[in-house]
């Protein structure tokens, strides 16, 4: 099972817009990992990184941690996986 694990930034000329990684989707990774077999988690803080990945790669389940600033972000990738 592959579990995409988001929490996106924007980013232009390849600089992101907020540099800190949420500890919280680590935390939720390493979780699923000792308690469920068989699951490998992905985590995206790149948009370019994540569409990269979603051409080669299609998810099981994502999750997008979500906040004002990057709400649009989320919600056009969510709109590109649906579509799937």
């Amino acid at each position: 099972m592959n579990v995409f694990l988001c929490f996106l930034s924007h980013e232009s000329n390849n600089v992101l817009q907020n540099r800190h990684f949420p500890l919280s989707i680590g935390l939720i990774s390493e979780y699923l990992k000792l308690n469920i077999e068989e699951i490998e988690t992905s985590l995206f803080k790149r948009p370019s990184l994540l569409s990269r990945k979603l051409n080669s790669v299609e998810p099981d389940i994502v999750m997008f941690g979500n906040y004002m600033w990057n709400e649009k972000l989320n919600r056009f990738f969510a709109q590109c996986i649906k579509s799937m």
